[in-house]
């Protein structure tokens, strides 16, 4: 039960106030290409360091 009443409190306070802030100010939007943009270059880079890491462990050996 307490999971659920912290989900509903999380949606109350957190996203409806998100929503909210958003729907009087449209502007404060960032488009979706820039942030799949952003979310894609971390992903690489995460990605291109954990192979580094991985080939660093195997030349150790």
């Amino acid at each position: 039960m307490l999971k659920d009443e912290t989900l509903e409190k999380l949606w109350w306070e957190k996203v409806i106030a998100a929503y909210d802030k958003l729907e009087a100010d449209p502007g404060r939007a960032i488009p979706a290409d820039e942030v799949f943009a952003a979310v894609r270059a971390r992903h690489g880079a995460r990605k291109s360091t954990k192979s580094g890491t991985k080939s660093r462990l195997r030349e150790s050996r």
